[in-house]
């Protein structure tokens, strides 16, 4: 299976979402939503501005402050995901996959591999829709294998096979929708909550994931047959697993990059100010 590429539509990912385990180290927030507390001021003093510029030009400048490596070229970035770790016991064999080491390169400059599309406040709803647009990216990761449960009942337990994947995307992008929460005790809480948007193109390609051996594999013969076919269907459930934990990861990356400027965007148009000490 080493160099092939498979090309593979979202339609015919059927993996649930919940089986799927994304874990940030030192991280406190585990779901894909996010809550700020905000103290209102006195809304007769406030003049809300223009939704639309406010947003972009918010959403714009938290995009430049990413920090991305550029390459020794110069003609790609690199944008770490350190801490970020995907989980996924596999059907096809006994074994635990694990995805580490997961890396966003993105072409040319920083500051124009994403795209504000949208980004409109509805005032009878009180909600916040922002759209952004990723142009062509390319996630990189190391697959490591287990057998079944190993790591978690032994932390030292040796890899049983190990290999890296890479998945483009050709103009994905992350939906975002903002909204205001009444707290019990009556603080004002702000929401924000991250959908995934279709890329146009997606394709994985996996390098040398080639299946374990199980003691002496026969070359001849029904046996035979029945484990290349075994060995395709390995292939294919992890290449569809790296697919749909990337596609959740990027989801919850952006959301936390992207939090902060939404959630200063939807408070100034409900009447409050937004200030931040020294």
């Amino acid at each position: 299976m080493a160099g092939r590429v498979w090309i593979l539509f979202l339609l015919a990912i059927s993996l649930p979402d919940k089986l799927l385990a994304i874990t940030k180290v030192n991280f406190t927030e585990s779901t894909s939503t996010a809550s700020r507390i905000v103290n209102p001021v006195p809304s007769q003093v406030l003049i809300p501005q223009p939704t639309q510029y406010q947003c972009t030009s918010r959403m714009e400048s938290a995009l430049s402050s990413m920090s991305a490596r550029k390459s020794s070229s110069g003609h790609t970035s690199t944008l770490e995901l350190a801490g970020y770790a995907l989980h996924q016991p596999l059907k096809a064999a006994p074994y635990d996959m694990y995805v580490t080491d997961m890396r966003i390169k993105i072409p040319g400059r920083t500051h124009n591999w994403a795209k504000v599309d949208r980004c409109r406040f509805d005032p009878s709803l009180h909600t916040l829709q922002s759209r952004m647009i990723l142009r062509d990216l390319a996630v990189t990761g190391m697959v490591k294998l287990y057998d079944e449960a190993a790591p978690l009942k032994r932390p030292t337990a040796p890899v049983t096979d190990k290999c890296r994947m890479t998945i483009r995307l050709r103009r994905a992008g992350v939906g975002f929708t903002t909204v205001p929460r009444r707290s019990r005790n009556g603080v004002l809480a702000v929401t924000t909550t991250a959908t995934f948007l279709e890329p146009q193109f997606v394709s994985v390609h996996a390098y040398s994931c080639d299946a374990p051996e199980n003691g002496n594999k026969r070359t001849e013969g029904p046996e035979a047959r029945d484990s290349n076919d075994s060995e395709n269907d390995l292939g294919q459930e992890m290449e569809q697993v790296f697919l749909k934990g990337i596609r959740s990861l990027i989801t919850n990356y952006m959301e936390k990059q992207m939090e902060q400027a939404l959630r200063d965007t939807l408070m100034t148009n409900l009447g409050y100010s937004v200030s931040y000490g020294r």
